[in-house]
């Protein structure tokens, strides 16, 4: 009878456990200011928007400690990157996010454009090729293929 009490009392506080994990899980989020993965996407596509690319880039990267595989959080560092200039880390970034997600729409066609900065025009047209096989409709894919 005691290893019954003992068993439903410690089943009884694991369930507590959970309850309270549950709940205070995202309580605790909130207060540091960020919930879900999709709250560091939009808080850094809005720093990016802002023109911040410094700020935009903290928030990705604590972002990507808490979800280290989001290819939109991968898409928007890429993106700060790109938009600041610095094309070596554009380019590597975006190489990760083809390998966490090899569809995601505008990467390849952002990876393209990197090459024809570097003067890399045939792995250029490839990049613009793949986004095309992704994303069909993209115009301005399109209109860099018919321009090399």
């Amino acid at each position: 009878m005691n290893r019954l009490l003992r068993n439903l009392f410690i089943g009884g506080v694991v369930m507590w456990l959970g309850i309270m994990a549950a709940y205070l899980g995202p309580v605790l989020s909130r207060q540091a200011g960020i919930v879900t993965e999709d709250a560091y996407v939009k808080k850094s596509a809005e720093r990016l928007m802002q023109g911040d690319w410094k700020q935009a880039r903290a928030v990705i990267n604590e972002g990507l400690t808490h979800f280290p595989r989001c290819a939109n959080l991968y898409f928007n560092l890429g993106l700060s990157y790109y938009l600041s200039g610095d094309y070596s880390r554009a380019r590597a970034t975006f190489e990760t996010l083809i390998t966490i997600d090899p569809y995601y729409p505008d990467a390849h066609y952002l990876l393209g454009r990197i090459y024809q900065v570097d003067g890399n025009y045939p792995s250029a047209k490839q990049e613009f090729i793949r986004e095309l096989n992704v994303n069909p409709g993209n115009p301005r894919a399109w209109k860099q293929l018919q321009q090399n």
